[in-house]
């Protein structure tokens, strides 16, 4: 499981009148019906069927809507592959035609407007004109993004590149992976980061999954609202100039990715496996 529950979609924020007016409209739509169906049978109790979640707080947020998820599941973060050799930024910068003495901010995401872009755009108008951003992924809202990007006077400084079959460039030739998510269950763009050895700003764990396993100011540096753009601004401006702080960063993060290692990851899916099949004979 690594989406967060039908029903917190549905019924989220909704109270009183509201809430009642959300069920009718609910029970009125077969679309809505059969996703909640769905959802049901996806998490029943059954003894040859477990649920494993990507992390704590979305089990959490699912036993808050289904209590009998607790006897049947597990939490699995998902994996990363540790043996990809190291690439130097320099080189990584000569492959992309990326100024050696620019700084370059990376965004990742296949959601721009859930994964905060537009506050990210609003955030880079505040800060020097020799910091770029790239921009990695697809949108169904891509051309409002290159609107708000002229609008902004960020032509020069704002390169969309699109779904890349491997990141793993981008990685190395950026300084700072931004994060500003708004809703993310994990966050596995912070994990790929982190084993390359990039810094991470990214929304504190009321936004991503992701940051309840990792510490503030240890593994990566966190925003407390990402829907600011002045804040936001600030937090880049201050990690990008903080050398000290981002060698803290890299060095601890990057030694907390072997924990994630597919390998790893396959052992642990393993474990679980044999425990729902002893159930069962």
């Amino acid at each position: 499981m690594h989406v967060r529950p039908v029903r917190a979609g549905i019924y989220k924020n909704y109270q009183g009148l509201k809430y009642v007016l959300r069920w009718l409209n609910v029970l009125t739509s077969p679309r809505h019906l059969t996703y909640l169906w769905l959802e049901r049978m996806r998490i029943r109790n059954h003894p040859s069927h477990g649920l494993i979640f990507v992390t704590d707080s979305l089990h959490d947020e699912f036993a808050s809507y289904y209590s009998n998820t607790a006897s049947h599941c597990s939490v699995i973060s998902p994996g990363v592959d540790i043996s990809k050799p190291f690439r130097s930024q320099e080189e990584c910068r000569l492959q992309l035609n990326w100024r050696q003495e620019q700084t370059y901010l990376l965004f990742v995401a296949n959601d721009f407007e859930r994964k905060g872009l537009q506050n990210l755009l609003l955030a880079l108008c505040k800060l020097k004109p020799s910091i770029m951003l790239a921009v990695i992924g697809q949108s169904n809202h891509y051309p409002a993004f290159e609107r708000q990007v002229y609008k902004l006077n960020l032509t020069n400084r704002v390169h969309f590149y699109g779904q890349q079959e491997d990141i793993s460039v981008f990685y190395y030739a950026a300084d700072l992976l931004v994060h500003p998510t708004l809703e993310d269950s994990f966050g596995m763009v912070v994990l790929e980061a982190m084993l390359h050895k990039l810094p991470v700003l990214v929304s504190d764990s009321t936004f991503c999954g992701f940051v309840h396993q990792l510490r503030d100011g240890v593994h990566i540096k966190t925003i407390q609202d990402p829907r600011n753009p002045t804040q936001l601004s600030e937090e880049i401006d201050h990690l990008l100039q903080d050398f000290p702080l981002q060698k803290i960063l890299i060095e601890n993060s990057h030694h907390l990715t072997f924990s994630h290692s597919w390998e790893t990851v396959a052992l642990k899916y393993e474990d679980y496996y044999q425990q729902i099949i002893k159930k069962n004979r």
